[in-house]
């Protein structure tokens, strides 16, 4: 599929209701819909093993909440102060490696949708590689979530 595929059907799909919040460093790589975990985690995916290099640079981008606002803090700032963030010290610890994170190619690179936490786990834990599940654009309509 040409690389602006992804980019077609989100200009087609509803925009999430929270898109204008995204932060500048976000707007490029969090997808602005809404999308459904169930249907994402029902799909049956091609599962691959990616080097963690091609994916690190997700720790230095405010993906998580902290104290009820969103994006505002980065895995890297978690790794540095685990206990200021306790929400995502046990959501890192329980993170279960055995499944998958979701990834789908964006912009030259592999954009995790889903498994953030599990990535986090995987680098403090000095793993070289992690398991993924490849979505293609078609895969990203099917997870969207309709306007309502």
């Amino acid at each position: 599929m040409p690389c602006d595929a992804l980019e077609d059907v989100l200009r087609r799909l509803p925009q999430h209701r929270f898109v204008d919040q995204i932060p500048t460093p976000l707007r490029p790589w969090l997808l602005p819909i809404d999308w459904d975990r169930g249907r994402l985690w029902s799909l049956d995916l091609p599962l691959v093993r990616i080097g963690m290099e091609e994916l690190r640079w997700h720790l230095m981008l405010p993906w998580w909440r902290h104290d009820g606002a969103w994006f505002q803090i980065t895995p890297r700032q978690f790794q540095a102060h685990p206990a200021a963030y306790p929400e995502h010290a046990e959501r890192v610890a329980s993170a279960d490696l055995s499944y998958p994170l979701h990834v789908v190619p964006r912009r030259g690179r592999w954009l995790i949708l889903d498994g953030i936490h599990r990535l986090t786990k995987a680098e403090l834990l000095g793993h070289e590689d992690i398991q993924v599940a490849t979505l293609t654009p078609a895969h990203i309509a099917t997870i969207a979530r309709r306007a309502a």
